[in-house]
């Protein structure tokens, strides 16, 4: 039985402020608020106008899909899995209670957790009952909530799953531990396996997607936009805040998922353009697969740490759609010590074939989706 992803909706950042110097309060931040501000729900909704603004840009994420109400007609074994990471919320609202602890109402707290947001997506979309989880594995979250929709479609839990990640990370406090770490980029530029990259640019998303059995595609009448063939993680203890160079994380995760596979047309790379990450993922590529081509995204919309995963998948299915594999901008000079894969610089024709989404984070959280344009 296949397992499609029918559809999915997303706010990420487009572009980024270059600054003269580190800490700032963030490179790709999203003005949610703003984002909000003349923005009225399809539906009358009594919990909106208490909602932070960056949850009613996730309800305004609901409202751009167009399946959801003929999949609810449709089947009630239904699954929600949601990763996300509210810093800057919870900041505020620390602040605040600070202040005055009177000032904080029961939702400020529950609100911002997994079990908020799988309510608050239940809860307005009009499902009553469904299997719910809520995980947080950094970086490799959005990867994880495709794949543990995967599973469970593919086990017969459920028929479909509503998969979400939301980043907004924007305050001062995560900017200066990642600065630290020296994993920012001083340039303002994200350019991954070049000789010149520096380090990434962290920035805020939401991105929603919506996955199927291939039984319930074909019952609601849709064309999906990919198909999900394969799904592998896994967690290395070897450092906290960085990976093993040599690249055996990578391969390790790797290896059994293209197991008996057919060959695989490209990569989208985890791709941070920091120097350790770049290197091992090239050569574990480079290993696994020779002269592969690869492609990453981070360029455009930034590092969307929780959300990173899923929002990269739908540019690229908006890519593959027409029939191409996205290049990789601010790409100059590829760094030999990134092994010997293909990075994209041009628009290249897809085929059709298999190709790889790879995702890393923080404390070793490594997973990859095996997938297929249809």
């Amino acid at each position: 039985m296949k397992v499609y992803l029918i559809e999915g909706s997303r706010i990420t950042t487009e572009e980024f402020l270059k600054v003269p110097e580190l800490p700032v309060e963030f490179y790709g931040k999203i003005d949610w608020e703003e984002e909000t501000s003349s923005y009225i729900p399809k539906k009358k909704y009594k919990l909106f106008n208490r909602l932070p603004s960056v949850l009613k840009a996730l309800i305004k994420c609901i409202d751009q899909l167009r399946t959801i109400d003929n999949l609810l007609s449709k089947t009630d074994k239904l699954a929600i899995i949601a990763a996300a990471k509210l810093e800057r919320e919870r900041d505020e609202i620390a602040i605040k209670s600070a202040k005055n602890p009177k000032n904080v109402s029961p939702s400020d707290g529950f609100i911002l957790t997994h079990n908020g947001i799988n309510f608050l997506i239940a809860n307005y979309m009009g499902i009553r009952f469904y299997y719910g989880l809520g995980i947080d594995h950094v970086c490799s979250s959005g990867n994880d909530v495709l794949g543990i929709a995967y599973k469970m479609i593919k086990n017969k839990i459920v028929d479909a799953a509503i998969v979400c990640g939301i980043n907004s990370m924007a305050s001062v406090a995560r900017t200066s531990y990642h600065k630290i770490l020296r994993v920012v980029s001083k340039k303002g530029k994200i350019m991954p396996f070049d000789k010149e990259r520096d380090g990434t640019i962290f920035s805020d998303a939401i991105a929603l997607g919506v996955v199927c059995s291939e039984r319930l595609t074909e019952k609601m009448s849709i064309s999906p936009l990919l198909s999900i063939e394969g799904y592998n993680s896994l967690c290395d203890s070897y450092h906290m805040f960085s990976l093993d160079p040599s690249g055996e994380s990578f391969i390790k995760l790797l290896e059994n998922l293209t197991k008996e596979k057919a060959e695989i047309e490209f990569i989208k790379a985890h791709a941070t353009a920091t120097p350790t990450n770049d290197k091992a993922e090239g050569k574990a590529y480079t290993k696994l697969f020779g002269n592969i081509n690869v492609t990453a995204l981070k360029p455009l919309i930034g590092h969307s740490v929780t959300a990173c995963g899923l929002a990269e998948l739908l540019i690229l299915s908006d890519y593959l759609e027409k029939g191409k594999v996205p290049p990789v901008k601010n790409h100059q000079e590829f760094d030999p010590e990134c092994g010997k894969i293909n990075v994209i610089r041009k628009e290249i024709t897809y085929k059709k074939g298999l190709f790889i989404s790879v995702s890393a984070g923080f404390g070793g959280f490594f997973s990859a989706l095996l997938a297929k344009g249809v």
